[in-house]
């Protein structure tokens, strides 16, 4: 429905609903959120809570994201020592780890009240295609679901800042290329210590991500 007017308390007749000490607030968007990483504790835990080791935890569950086991047995398990670099096909049907548990948290939040909802598409970068594919194909899918049923959710293909200059010998015209694919998906960035950085290559490094949003028609 539809807000139809406002008016000052007991001066308009008509039906009258008991609220029973509750409130009427519009539908939640939730604007920040990691739905590729949700729900994956105590497997993938950060012993120290800092962002250091939450990046390294990240990197030791990554290989979960894409295995199953029928083509990836390994990498069930999780850890370093099992990831792979080397392409060896699309994601895989039965990899459902990220689906699974990002389907999971937006029915939550749906359930809660959220009716639109950004998440970071953490892993689409890895050096591990099978990885970032299977992100993608997982947020594809929730997102046309959810869709349907009134949720609105945008994906984020992030990255460390410097990479959207081709710091490290990043390939960001591929990477952004492949974010401008999938609908509803956008760009963005994450920092690290501006402070610490020259003015004048954090400017070249925000003009790169802007310069690949803007002749690829996509918001930031």
């Amino acid at each position: 429905g539809a807000v139809a007017g406002i008016s000052v308390a007991g001066t308009e007749r008509g039906i009258g609903v008991e609220m029973r000490g509750c409130v009427v607030v519009a539908c939640f968007v939730d604007a920040h959120t990691h739905l590729v990483k949700t729900h994956a504790h105590p497997r993938a835990r950060n012993p120290t809570g800092s962002i250091n080791d939450a990046l390294a935890t990240e990197l030791e569950d990554q290989p979960r994201w894409a295995a199953c086991a029928c083509c990836r047995p390994d990498a069930m398990g999780g850890g370093a020592d099992n990831a792979r670099f080397a392409a060896d096909g699309g994601p895989c049907e039965n990899a459902v780890d990220v689906r699974r548990r990002m389907d999971f948290a937006l029915a939550t939040a749906y359930h809660h009240g959220c009716r639109a909802i950004r998440t970071h598409l953490d892993g689409t970068n890895s050096e591990d295609p099978r990885v970032a594919a299977t992100v993608y194909a997982a947020f594809v899918r929730c997102r046309d679901a959810w869709k349907r049923r009134g949720l609105f959710v945008q994906g984020v293909a992030n990255l460390y800042l410097p990479l959207w200059a081709g710091a490290f010998g990043f390939d960001a015209e591929a990477f952004a290329d492949e974010a401008a694919s999938h609908e509803d998906v956008v760009l963005g960035a994450y920092c690290g210590n501006l402070a610490e950085t020259p003015e004048d290559e954090s400017e070249a490094h925000f003009r790169a991500l802007l310069e690949h949003a803007r002749t690829r028609k996509l918001p930031v």
